[in-house]
């Protein structure tokens, strides 16, 4: 995926080797969620976008939401996969704002062992 580059990062604590092989293990990390309206109807459409280090169209996120009135955080697993999905809201939803309060970005369909990190978006459903 990416050509074999070298260097050498040199700092306190002496020279570090480091070439681009060693990027491709990272896991993903999510650092922001966005959607792309504030409000959406019932039986409408948004899209989320998340940012982070090591997304692509094949991490799938889980997420940690609350719904309108409750303090009970719920949990959607695979909610998205990529990292823009359009999201159609069911015409039965109830109306009020619903907050992802957590993301955990992952690239195996079931692993779901990586920790949530914490992120802050919100959409109303009107």
């Amino acid at each position: 995926m990416f050509p074999a580059v070298r260097g050498t990062l040199t700092g306190l604590k002496g020279a570090l080797n480091a070439d681009s092989t060693c990027m491709q293990s990272l896991e993903p990390l999510v650092t922001s969620l966005s959607f792309d309206s504030v409000t959406v109807a019932p039986g409408g459409v948004y899209s989320a976008t998340f940012s982070g280090v090591n997304l692509s169209g094949q991490t799938y996120f889980d997420v940690r939401f609350l719904t309108p009135g409750s303090s009970a955080e719920q949990e959607a697993l695979n909610w998205q996969v990529g990292t823009t999905a359009p999201h159609t809201v069911p015409s039965t939803l109830a109306s009020g704002d619903y907050s992802v309060i957590a993301v955990r970005a992952h690239k195996e369909i079931a692993d779901h062992s990586v920790s949530y990190v914490p992120v802050s978006a919100s959409i109303t459903v009107r």
